[in-house]
C-alpha cells in the first residue's frame, strides 16, 4: 500500500481512503484552502488533529505546487538541484546525469540550469518546479494546479508527460485541480472536491 487515510479530518469532515498502484487521481474543486491542506498533509507538512495517513516506508514523494516561484530564490536552479540530489544520497558522478534526464522529460535544455527561478518565464518556471518534484525520482508525485495560465499546446504536453511517469516509470501521480475538463480527460479515478468536503 502506498497512501492511506484513515478517517483524516478534513477542516469539519472526515475521509478515507487508499491509494496503492501507479495512476493519475485527480482531487477536483475550486476550493485552494481544501487542496492546498490535502497536499500538505500528504506530504507531512500538516499533521492531521485525528486519524492519520499511512505512507508506505522508504517512499519518495515529490511536490510540485501551484505557484513556480517558491521554489529558492535565492539559488541558481542548477545549484538548487544539486542539492535536492545531495539531500537524496545521490553521488557526484551521478548528478548532472540526473539533472539532463529530467529537464529533457518535461522538454527543457540546460540552458537555464544557471538562471535563477524568477528571472524565468511563466511556464519556463512552471516546468522547472516540476522538475524539481521529479529529479529525485520520487514514486509519488503530488502537483497542484499545473494547469493554470496554458493554452491547450502546453496543457497537451502536461498529459503526455505525465501519462508517460505513470504508464513507463509506474508513478502515482495526484493532481489537486479546478482544470474540469483536463482532469476528466487525463485522471483514472477523480475525487470530488465540495466546499469542506470529499464527494
Amino acid at each position: 500500500m502506498e497512501i492511506k487515510f484513515n478517517s483524516v479530518s478534513i477542516l469539519d469532515k472526515e475521509i478515507s481512503f487508499e491509494i496503492d498502484s501507479s495512476g493519475i487521481y485527480s482531487f477536483l474543486g475550486t476550493s485552494k484552502s481544501i487542496k492546498s491542506l490535502i497536499l500538505d498533509l500528504i506530504s507531512g507538512e500538516t499533521i492531521p488533529e485525528s486519524g492519520d495517513i499511512q505512507i508506505k516506508k522508504n517512499i519518495k514523494v515529490g511536490i510540485c505546487k501551484s505557484n513556480p516561484y517558491e521554489m529558492v530564490k535565492s539559488k541558481k536552479i542548477k545549484d538548487y538541484f544539486r542539492y535536492v540530489l545531495e539531500l537524496n544520497n545521490y553521488k557526484d558522478k551521478s548528478i548532472n546525469i540526473r539533472i539532463n534526464q529530467s529537464l529533457k522529460l518535461v522538454g527543457l535544455d540546460n540552458e537555464l540550469l544557471d538562471k535563477k527561478i524568477n528571472k524565468l518565464s511563466y511556464i519556463e518556471a512552471k516546468k522547472i518546479s516540476l522538475v524539481s518534484a521529479l529529479i529525485h525520482n520520487p514514486r509519488i508525485i503530488i502537483i497542484e494546479d499545473y494547469t493554470d495560465g496554458m493554452v491547450d499546446h502546453d496543457k497537451k504536453e502536461f498529459a503526455r508527460l505525465i501519462r508517460v511517469l505513470k504508464n513507463k516509470y509506474k508513478k502515482i501521480i495526484i493532481f489537486l485541480t479546478k482544470d474540469t475538463t483536463f482532469c476528466y480527460t487525463t485522471s483514472d479515478i477523480i475525487y470530488l472536491l465540495d466546499d469542506k468536503k470529499i464527494i
